[in-house]
């Protein structure tokens, strides 16, 4: 009788060399060295993008009706061509191609490898471990991610392109990994779907089954949150002056406590129960969002000692919102009223109230109503000019 249990560690294999990503704690620095802007690459991962969503149905039928195993090979062959090419390619269009090509391998291999996952299980009579099975192999993946940030760091020491080269022979260890699966005989007889049967079943999705509805929306929405911030995360390092060198380090433990969180998932919904686990992971994408955002009030206390009258100084996260500096300054803003009584005693100022007269100090650089009729905002607005450089004049 076939020993269905070792088809567990394969899938494991299979994970890791897909989600061992050597290149994504520098992928947007590579894509900037080739002299793309932040516009370019989102057009570029939305192409990969639709090229998953374009063939997860697709390929979810063909692995039914062609076989589990020969899906995730199909697409473990996709996915390392698809680092291959990424390996010898320097334009944009080059690019788009590569990502299709990972696209679409992707989209092969998801859904297969926990159906086989499932699959066999079943055949070894052990379907109440799917959930902890699938979570140890999501965990497996994320910490193989988290550490491959810091393998991806020191070879992007030698170049940005270096960890491509090594990241085609990782996506190619999935190739021997599916080829010694075991496919599990009974699922042939069981989901061979026509055309028709495809297109009734795309329906009875997304018009009949209202808890699967909401489950595959639920599941966009999350995971769009998720991939959304983990292409922001590079930017975001640049903007709060993180030295690249660190990047890597932050990426594993970014994803460190993904492979945390997934080893323990089947426990947390345990206790909790579906709905409140859901609940749960919402109110925490929301909060990593609205968190990441929140300044450093240190900013505003640590003003460069060199800044003259009138020069720009941009703590804010909102580069048009500038602090208008008193003699290179903010020691004459009043942060209540009683300012002046508390500076002739001596007591210290009440910084709790800073933020009721912090408007009065604050200029909009950028914005301004041509139509405005207030001769004080016309002052303001041709004063704040006093001094600055016009492109193209001498």
């Amino acid at each position: 009788m076939p020993n269905y249990n070792k088809n567990i560690i394969r899938l494991y294999l299979v994970k890791i060399s897909k989600w061992f990503n050597l290149v994504m704690p520098v992928v947007v620095l590579f894509y900037q060295d080739n002299g793309m802007g932040m516009h370019e690459i989102f057009v570029l991962k939305s192409i990969y993008s639709v090229a998953i969503v374009a063939m997860e149905i697709p390929s979810g039928w063909m692995a039914d009706i062609w076989g589990r195993k020969k899906t995730l090979i199909f697409g473990s062959i996709l996915g390392s061509a698809g680092f291959l090419m990424y390996s010898f390619s320097y334009g944009f269009w080059a690019f788009v191609l590569a990502e299709v090509i990972l696209g679409i391998g992707y989209s092969f291999v998801s859904g297969a490898d926990s159906a086989m996952l499932f699959d066999s299980l079943k055949a070894a009579k052990k379907t109440d471990e799917y959930v902890k099975q699938e979570g140890r192999i999501t965990s497996a993946g994320n910490f193989a991610e988290a550490f491959a940030g810091i393998a991806g760091g020191f070879l992007a020491a030698i170049s940005l392109r270096t960890p491509f080269y090594f990241q085609f022979v990782v996506a190619a260890l999935a190739i021997p990994a599916s080829l010694t699966l075991l496919e599990p005989k009974f699922h042939s007889s069981e989901h061979i779907h026509s055309i028709k049967k495809l297109v009734r079943n795309i329906k009875n999705t997304l018009t009949t089954n209202h808890n699967l509805r909401i489950s595959i929306l639920l599941s966009a929405v999350t995971g769009t949150a998720t991939l959304t911030f983990a292409w922001l995360v590079q930017p975001f390092f640049k903007a709060v002056d993180l030295p690249v060198e660190m990047f890597g380090i932050f990426w594993t433990a970014l994803n460190l406590t993904v492979g945390v969180s997934s080893a323990f998932a089947h426990k947390v919904e345990m206790f909790l129960g579906k709905r409140r686990s859901i609940l749960f992971i919402i109110v925490l994408l929301s909060l990593g969002y609205f968190l990441s955002g929140v300044e450093n009030l240190d900013d505003f206390s640590q003003i460069p000692s060199e800044l003259e009258p009138g020069d720009r100084y941009r703590p804010f996260r909102n580069s048009r919102l500038t602090p208008f500096m008193r003699n290179g300054n903010w020691d004459l803003v009043k942060y209540d009223q009683n300012l002046d009584d508390s500076l002739k005693s001596g007591l210290p100022r009440n910084q709790d109230m800073q933020y009721q007269t912090l408007a009065a100090d604050l200029l909009i650089d950028g914005a301004f109503n041509i139509n405005s009729t207030s001769v004080d905002a016309w002052v303001a607005q041709l004063t704040s000019l006093k001094d600055l450089p016009i492109p193209g004049s001498t």
